[in-house]
């Protein structure tokens, strides 16, 4: 054997000076590698990370309830991973002035309030130094029952403060008791929240400050994931939330912020990949990023959906912004349920009640939710019932301009779904179209097949009325009485009803009077017609003369139906209702609920959503309008011919954020505007304003004077860029300009208003950036400005930059230390080296690459990966 040289198992001889240099590539990359990703991997080290964001919501006066949640994420600080039932110690603080963060490296980018990133622990030193800004502050516990929620009911505190709130985590098991905020430095670098402001209204009957301007508020209803993003939250938060900019002016004309939002239900929906939508309806990024993949029906599925839309930045930015009041419908369960069921619960499933006290139970936990269980006063009556967090129905007052009283619609006292006894009205109607000798329109009057479609009229109308059918129950709606009469007993100008539903009569549209109506008005036919009755007729082969296999196309260029549309158009001229879920299904719980609201009210205002488009009307003071036929049984109004005190409330419905309507899901081929026409021409007495196909939400205004709702549309939803529009403006005012309450109201179309200058400018999410066109402000919202832009390219340069010359340094360090090992021994697997090729061939053994607890495989990354976010 040489001098410096050792022999290997299988007797090759090794030089010892070559050996060691051949491991010293490998081994100096590994730990640059590990270096460079240390900082990453502390931001998610048992401290957890602040992904979800922050909530506020349920204001009084002096109380307000603060929300976030801690995901236990990376490995701890010993490089074990965490118990899946840590706990962390977070402590939260309530301040009238926005919190202090300042980057300890000079170098790092800058710490923006209301940051939609979880900040990493040693980045920043956050917090509020002067400890006499701070109002209210405590230490509560993140613990896996509660799904590592935390919800805290901040009381003590005053109204017309604006208020700046944060999280972040402590450790309070060190030596001595460690109980109170104060216990803990003031500013910290460890993980901490995103910021969130509010304001506390006054107490019902106490003047509004007037110099904070009107009341503002913002409705939504209705967001799906898989059908589109969710540009709706994104455009209220960032035209009027003010999260972000702690020094805005609280009362600016021209930069107004919200003071609360209302979200009346279908807050996320439990369908899984299959339908509603299906692959091919889905926006294919949504669709595959959506979790659970299946139906959710257990409570860690229902929590883990809520974390999937949780993760969306325009959602956790608008909770930011201002308290949210929320309300379920039936998605937040399953679809269309009563107290002891639901449609689309099937027995395999298991128990349904299991299944709707795992869904609100998640509700609660993710949500800035006073829980009825937990209340003091015992205001729902049931503390001692299972179901006792199902009545959630509660008040919240504005001083002396509104009261809004949230209604729930769902479990506590729908006796059933009231589903079409005979089946889908349009699915029925087309077979006995198609069925029928009579098929062609014009041949309609007089056949046994309008005599037969009349009597199923009759019968639905019938089914609709039955007395003892009903969605709110005789509980519910004496305290919704005794509500509306305290509030307008106070001097509270407005009692804003807040539920889930339509409530004012809407009859299929007409499609015979529309296409006459837009004829009339000059409006331009679709392409290929001379008329809009011309198209009408050529769609429903109205004479019945066309060629067998002759296609008519309509909106778009889709093939038309002919059946499917001569039910479309049959619906309409015999008046028949096809939606029985909401309160049209149930016509006589619809005049209790109206008997309880209307001639206790100063002026009633009704609020609602689920029907996924945009809806405007009003609802007659006379009881005799409240029955299955409404208003229509005694004729059109011209509404400028209404007299004082024949209007009893009025209604704005809002859109969807972004699932489609019931009309161009199943009508795809018919034009907005024949559908949209057809409502108002059918429904004169009560709709004053119909907009289907378009997504977004209402903006509401209330000051002692007037109400206001403007329709902010955002007409996409499948791409990452949008541009907000004004889909429609009213206002609402006493009869006569009369400032006397109680003698009716007048609902008049206005002129859009214009929206605050930063709904259009400002940073872009990084999400929906445009970088082809960073600088043209025409590319709408979702595009980077140039200055935002340049700085996060120069970002990522930088970063691919730094990983590439890690790779090429890993690439040649690897291949330097082969050469240097093959031209010592030889190729040892042809060798027969059996010794050496087990040893390179070492299993990682137990080690693990631990991403979160939230799900036990690891599946479940952070979200900002499960999104496939930018930056």
């Amino acid at each position: 054997q040489r001098p410096g040289a050792q022999r290997n198992p299988a007797g090759f001889t090794r030089p010892r000076s070559r050996a060691i240099p051949a491991m010293i590539a490998p081994l100096a990359t590994i730990a640059l590698l590990a270096t460079a990703f240390a900082s990453g991997a502390r931001a998610e080290a048992v401290h957890g990370a602040f992904v979800h964001g922050v909530a506020s919501g349920d204001p009084t006066h002096d109380s307000v309830v603060i929300w976030t949640r801690v995901t236990p994420t990376g490995r701890d600080r010993g490089e074990t991973d965490p118990d899946p039932n840590v706990a962390f110690d977070v402590r939260w603080r309530v301040a009238t002035t926005p919190p202090t963060s300042t980057a300890v490296d000079p170098d790092a980018r800058p710490v923006t309030e209301g940051s939609r990133q979880p900040m990493a622990p040693d980045s920043t030193v956050f917090g509020w130094p002067d400890s006499s800004e701070v109002a209210r502050a405590g230490v509560a516990t993140a613990r896996a029952e509660r799904d590592w929620t935390v919800k805290v009911d901040v009381t003590g505190l005053s109204h017309g403060v604006r208020y700046w709130y944060a999280f972040d985590v402590v450790d309070a098991s060190g030596p001595g008791s460690k109980t109170r905020a104060s216990d803990f430095p003031p500013t910290t670098r460890e993980a901490r929240s995103d910021t969130g402001t509010f304001e506390l209204p006054p107490p019902k009957g106490v003047a509004y400050p007037r110099d904070h301007g009107p009341l503002r508020a913002a409705v939504f209803s209705c967001a799906n994931w898989a059908w589109g993003h969710f540009h709706a939250y994104d455009a209220a938060a960032r035209g009027w939330g003010g999260a972000d900019e702690p020094n805005a002016i609280v009362n600016a004309d021209d930069e107004p912020r919200i003071h609360v939002w209302f979200h009346l239900g279908d807050y996320y929906y439990e369908y899984g990949r299959t339908h509603y939508p299906n692959a091919d309806e889905a926006v294919p990024e949504r669709w595959r990023s959506l979790d659970p993949t299946s139906e959710t029906v257990t409570l860690d599925e229902y929590r883990r959906r809520h974390r999937l839309y949780r993760s969306d930045p325009g959602l956790r930015r608008l909770h930011a912004s201002a308290p949210v009041v929320a309300m379920w419908d039936d998605h937040e369960i399953a679809n269309n349920p009563w107290m002891n069921g639901a449609e689309d619960h099937q027995a395999w499933e298991g128990d349904f009640k299991t299944r709707a006290r795992a869904a609100i139970r998640a509700y609660h936990e993710w949500l800035p939710t006073r829980e009825p269980s937990a209340r003091t006063d015992n205001s729902s009556g049931n503390a001692d019932s299972g179901n006792a967090d199902y009545y959630y129905n509660r008040t919240v007052h504005f001083g002396d301009v509104a009261s809004f009283v949230v209604l729930e619609t769902r479990l506590t006292a729908r006796t059933r779904p009231n589903a079409n006894p005979g089946g889908d009205v349009w699915a029925n109607l087309t077979k006995e179209i198609a069925a029928s000798d009579t098929r062609a329109p014009a041949s309609w009057p007089g056949s046994a097949l309008e005599r037969r479609i009349r009597a199923v009229k009759t019968g639905l109308d019938a089914y609709r009325s039955e007395e003892n059918e009903q969605m709110a129950g005789p509980a519910q709606l004496a305290w919704l009485a005794d509500e509306v009469t305290g509030s307008a007993s106070a001097g509270v100008a407005w009692q804003i009803v807040a539920q889930a539903s339509p409530v004012m009569d809407m009859m299929s549209p007409d499609l015979e009077k529309a296409a006459n109506a837009l004829d009339g008005d000059g409006a331009t036919p679709p392409t290929g017609h001379g008329s809009w009755r011309a198209a009408l007729e050529a769609w429903t082969d109205w004479t019945g003369t066309a060629p067998p296999g002759a296609e008519s196309f309509g909106d778009g260029g889709r093939a038309v139906p002919v059946d499917s549309a001569r039910a479309l158009l049959a619906a309409g001229r015999y008046r028949l209702n096809w939606n029985f879920d909401d309160w049209r299904g149930y016509a006589a719980e619809r005049r209790r609920l109206l008997e309880a609201v209307v001639p206790n009210a100063n002026r009633a205002v009704i609020i609602g959503g689920d029907s996924h488009d945009s809806w405007a009307g009003v609802i007659a003071a006379e009881t005799t309008h409240w029955g299955a036929e409404g208003s229509w049984a005694a004729g059109a109004r011209d509404p400028a011919s209404l007299g004082p005190g024949s209007v009893g409330a009025v209604e704005f419905d809002a859109p969807s954020v972004s699932p489609p309507g019931a009309f161009e899901q199943s009508f795809a081929w018919c034009p907005s505007e024949l559908i949209d026409r057809g409502h108002l021409e059918a429904n004169p007495g009560t709709l004053r304003h119909a907009r289907t196909g378009r997504r977004g939400f209402v903006m509401i205004t209330a000051d002692a004077d007037e109400f206001t709702a403007d329709f902010v549309l955002t007409p996409t939803v499948r791409s990452r860029g949008y541009s907000p529009a004004c889909g429609g403006s009213f206002v609402v005012t006493p009869s006569n300009g009369s400032p006397d309450v109680g003698r009716g109201l007048v609902l008049t179309e206005r002129t859009c208003p214009r929206f605050p200058s930063r709904l259009f400018t400002g940073p872009a999410d990084p999400r929906f950036a445009d970088w082809s066109g960073a600088g043209d402000s025409s590319a709408g919202l979702g595009s980077a400005n140039r200055d935002d832009s340049d700085r996060r390219i120069k970002t990522m340069d930088d970063t691919w930059i730094f990983g590439v010359f890690l790779g090429a340094f890993f690439v040649v360090g690897f291949a330097a230390g082969l050469t240097w090992r093959q031209g010592a021994c030889g190729d040892v697997n042809a060798r027969g080296g059996e010794g050496d090729r087990h040893g390179l061939g070492r299993s990682r053994g137990r080690q693990r690459d631990y991403h979160s607890l939230d799900d036990a495989d690891g599946d479940d990354r952070p979200s900002e990966i499960e999104m496939g976010s930018v930056g």
